[in-house]
């Protein structure tokens, strides 16, 4: 009996010995994804300066909303539960009642952020239920169908209907875009995200089988995707996502695997020594780009969607249309102009002294009709908002500028031609202000509003520029159009998606080989 309480003893002994090994080799066997995600989120903690998550979403997270902290949201409330989001639910929505999101895909991602949060009650996610969808975009139309998908009723749509609504946009090479007739690679990933729960309807498991075999075309040799002639994370991390969506394993799916190169294999190209992520191949730090590859890696974790939130069915939709007044900017809805009250005294008298003097004189039908007049022009003096030239043309510095970039214009491509500057120059480069979150979307119609610069553009969720000063697309040639540069480097994200920073030299110029650069 001695002898096997020894042998016991010596047992539990050597167990509680090997124990420690047997923890190092379970961390060992991590996967990668999870390793390079617990890295981007080192990285974000020592950054902001905290020593831990709870105090990176209190504080980094909530000092920002929707700088990215709307997408570590969404990616850490389904792998990190525990983890308290009450502060970054109040920062965001003391930034939604203080600013108005015009983008209409962005609007409907936020009221998803707050279904996320449990706030599903506000009023901004009512008011984005209210709204009509058609003709917003095809990214406006994903972002709805995240919210059918997830049991969220929307006044006049079905879930059937939206998916129905992105089948119709397919394009002839089988993928979705913003605009063109080519394919792009984060737009068609997109969007087979949010078809995903729909994959067992035939016509869109049809669309959904031609759209990976076009994403499979696409893929490089490094495993990687491109986008706007641009190698980079961003486009494979929504592959990833899209994939996963779809109850596909992204390593082990021969289809996206180049030679030895996965989609994996792919991201790590563009991760830096401190375990963040750059936008371009030895670059460097990208906010964007290390959030989405974040989304990527808890996708991969998790073997499911983010936008999976849960079952809103429930939640009850109250019907409402948005007055013009909630609709108009802030600085639209400020104090009433002191010259409109004494254009309303003038009109009031002037109409009081007719209408006496044509009663006295017995035209009652006159002075009624002066009277409805008076009241007319009296309400329309109130609701046209009417400025001068100048005012209208000011240029607006922003408030708390945080740097300056440097903008211009140029055409040298076409310089001369139909009337078209000789030197090429349609805005001489200078510098202007900018203020926290002001991306080259935005400065650019702050600068050409000011220079009576004619803009035109495109797209609900990402901004496509059509047009400056009289010079569109298409002018020159099917492959002529404008592009925008950022330090002399092309950004593959749409110039609303690109935030500035101090000292950034922005040029837009127009090309004759828009979108020839890596074209597959």
């Amino acid at each position: 009996m001695k002898h096997k309480m020894k042998k016991a003893l010596c047992f539990l002994l050597v167990f509680l010995f090997l124990l420690p090994t047997f923890a190092v080799g379970a961390e060992k066997t991590k996967s990668e994804h999870d390793v390079l995600r617990d890295d981007i989120l080192r990285y974000e903690m020592q950054k902001a300066g905290v020593d831990s998550l709870q105090d990176f979403v209190d504080t980094a997270m909530a000092k920002h909303p929707t700088a990215g902290a709307e997408w570590y949201l969404l990616a850490l409330q389904k792998s990190d539960p525990t983890l308290d989001f009450s502060q970054y639910a109040e920062a965001m929505i003391a930034h939604l009642e203080t600013n108005r999101e015009s983008s209409a895909a962005t609007r409907k991602k936020l009221a998803l952020v707050l279904l996320a949060l449990g706030k599903g009650n506000h009023s901004f996610v009512n008011e984005v239920r209210n709204e009509e969808i058609a003709g917003q975009g095809v990214m406006s139309y994903v972002f709805a169908l995240h919210l059918l998908n997830n049991g969220v009723s929307l006044r006049g749509y079905t879930a059937e209907r939206l998916v129905q609504m992105l089948l119709d946009l397919v394009l002839e090479d089988s993928g979705w875009a913003l605009n063109g007739k080519a394919s792009d690679v984060d737009v068609t990933a997109m969007v087979l995200q949010a078809l995903a729960p729909h994959k067992d309807r035939e016509d869109v498991k049809t669309a959904i089988d031609k759209a990976l075999v076009r994403l499979a075309s696409l893929q490089k040799p490094d495993g990687d995707y491109l986008s706007y002639g641009v190698t980079n994370p961003e486009s494979t991390a929504q592959v990833i996502m899209a994939l996963t969506a779809l109850g596909i394993d992204p390593p082990e799916d021969a289809r996206f695997v180049q030679g030895e190169k996965s989609l994996l294999d792919g991201m790590m190209k563009y991760r830096l020594a401190d375990g963040s992520f750059a936008h371009t191949e030895s670059g460097a730090f990208n906010q964007n780009a290390t959030v989405q590859v974040f989304c990527a890696l808890t996708a991969l974790s998790l073997r499911e969607s983010l936008y999976d939130i849960g079952d809103f069915s429930s939640l009850p939709l109250l019907l409402e249309t948005p007055t013009a007044s909630e609709n108009a900017p802030q600085n639209e809805k400020e104090g009433i102009p002191v010259w409109k009250w004494y254009v309303l005294g003038g009109i009031l008298l002037l109409s009081a002294c007719l209408i006496v003097i044509l009663w006295q004189k017995g035209k009652k039908g006159s002075a009624g009709l002066v009277f409805v007049t008076a009241l007319l022009l009296a309400v329309l003096l109130f609701v046209i908002r009417i400025q001068t030239p100048d005012e209208y043309y000011r240029y607006e510095e922003p408030e708390n500028p945080i740097g300056k970039v440097t903008f211009s214009i140029r055409c040298d491509t076409v310089a001369g031609r139909d009337g078209l500057p000789q030197d090429g120059v349609i805005l001489t480069e200078e510098s202007y202000s900018i203020a926290e979150g002001d991306s080259v979307y935005s400065l650019l119609l702050r600068v050409t509003k000011a220079n009576q610069i004619a803009v035109a553009t495109s797209g609900s969720y990402s901004k496509y520029v059509q047009g400056i000063d009289q010079l569109f697309e298409f002018s020159y040639g099917d492959t002529s159009g404008w592009t925008y540069t950022v330090n002399g480097k092309s950004p593959s994200v749409a110039c609303d998606q690109y935030i500035l920073q101090d000292g950034d030299v922005v040029e837009f110029s127009y090309t004759l080989t828009l979108g020839m650069v890596g074209e597959s």
